[in-house]
């Protein structure tokens, strides 16, 4: 019975930690749909402009692989979480090494108030690609026994 509870205040922390990185999450990909229109609108084909694209391309992935998360949080359809999470988090890592203005080491160490909200929905995606990754190699493992 112990256990029981224990694993239900487990899940509702999860979904708590789910449901505070998808808020920021979600003004990301609104500042990124509003971006896209603009970039669009001025497109000068160049690697630049591609790797921007590319970059939002991922991001979007990632937010569609965060609310996933809401179905079975990390237990369920490992492969399509795993996916998504993980191209959501190289279109992270690319657009803060290529496309913003600031180097990615300066962003991370910044503690301002708008800096921490940024970090949150990466923070939060790659808690749940571990807890993806570890689950759904636990499951493998046993099904191998």
């Amino acid at each position: 019975m112990e256990e029981i509870k224990n694993n239900s205040i487990i899940q509702n922390l999860l979904y708590l930690i789910l449901l505070v990185g998808v808020v920021p999450a979600t003004w990301l990909l609104f500042l990124t749909c509003l971006w896209g229109v603009f970039l669009l609108e001025n497109a000068e084909w160049s690697l630049d402009f591609i790797l921007v694209v590319v970059s939002m391309i991922f991001g979007i992935f990632g937010y569609v692989g965060f609310l996933s998360l809401f179905d079975g949080l990390h237990k369920t359809n490992h492969i399509k979480k795993i996916t998504l999470l993980l191209g959501g988090i190289i279109g992270f890592i690319l657009f803060m090494i290529r496309v913003s203005p600031r180097s990615m080491t300066d962003w991370l160490l910044d503690t301002s108030m708008e800096a921490q909200l940024g970090k949150l929905p990466i923070t939060v995606s790659t808690l749940f690609l571990v807890l993806t990754v570890i689950n759904f190699t636990k499951k493998k493992l046993n099904s191998e026994l």
